[in-house]
Parts: C-alpha cells; sequence; structure tokens
C-alpha cells in the first residue's frame, strides 16, 4: 500500500471565494477513495448540485506534489482555477466531457 496524505490548500480556496465557514455534516460515503474524495468535494462545493466536470463545480481534489515536500505526491483539496494554473492533471471525474 502506498501512503498518501491529503492537504486542504486554503489559499487557493480563498482566492475562489470558498471561505471556512462551510461545514459539511451527515456525510457518509462508501467506495474507493477517488469516489469519497468527489462525493466530498461536490458537498463542499459553494454552488450545489453541480456534476463533478462541469466548470461551475470550483472544489475539487487531485494528485499532487506536497506544499511541505515537493518532492512527494498527495492529495490536493484545491479548486478549479488553482489547478488550471498549477498545470495540475485532473481525475477524469473533473474533466470536461468532450475535451
Amino acid at each position: 500500500p502506498k501512503e498518501l496524505a491529503l492537504k486542504i490548500i486554503g489559499i487557493d480556496l480563498q482566492m475562489d471565494g470558498i471561505t471556512r465557514n462551510m461545514t459539511i455534516r451527515d456525510f457518509n460515503q462508501e467506495g474507493t477513495i477517488a469516489e469519497v474524495l468527489t462525493a466530498l468535494v461536490l458537498k463542499g462545493n459553494p454552488e450545489a448540485g453541480k456534476p463533478a466536470h462541469d466548470p461551475r463545480q470550483k472544489l475539487l481534489w487531485v494528485i499532487g506534489p506536497d506544499p511541505d515536500n515537493p518532492e512527494r505526491q498527495t492529495i490536493l483539496i484545491t479548486t478549479r482555477a488553482a489547478a488550471a494554473k498549477k498545470k495540475y492533471t485532473l481525475p477524469a471525474e473533473f474533466q470536461e466531457k468532450g475535451k
């Protein structure tokens, strides 16, 4: 098994208008890590009810360099805009259909 940490990139969220005031309650999800992470960010998106691939789905997760140790890969909770700026590869769930 490969160990991955999960880091919320607060500055990315703040730059996209997502604040810490958002609370996710009663979250209970089963499935793969990707399915659980996707369900979590969908629930936390400021504009609720959007599918993961929708460009209005601001909140997402990616695998990228650990901000504390760039030689390691980790799971990052970030925004679509920050991921594009940093040239992260989006998981298939978040890629726009037809692109």
